[in-house]
């Protein structure tokens, strides 16, 4: 290989390199953010002189449980559409099959 393909191929690798460093910096940075605003979520929604208020633990639960909750929703209407089109593409099929060549 000449001097010159392998400069190409070296400037391709660190292009590739430095993309995928860029896309983790990106990440870093929603995922700071992310955090920044659950922290300030939960203090808003914590009292802060009660010290009968609800744990952290306690509030991340309660919404792990209604993110659950909204999954298991969603799953029985995605099978209640599931079979609901399997019967109209039976019935389809059967109109199909009925009707006298023409």
């Amino acid at each position: 290989m000449s001097l010159a393909a392998n400069d190409t191929d070296e400037q391709i690798g660190d292009e590739d390199q430095s993309e995928q460093g860029k896309d983790l910096a990106i990440i870093r940075e929603q995922t700071s953010e992310t955090l920044q605003i659950l922290r300030n979520l939960l203090s808003m929604m914590m009292p802060k002189e009660d010290d009968g208020s609800p744990k952290l633990v306690d509030l991340i639960a309660a919404l792990v449980a209604q993110q659950r909750d909204i999954l298991v929703g969603i799953k029985r209407v995605q099978t209640d559409m599931n079979a609901l089109l399997d019967r109209l593409d039976g019935e389809a099929e059967a109109q199909i099959l009925s009707k006298p060549a023409g």
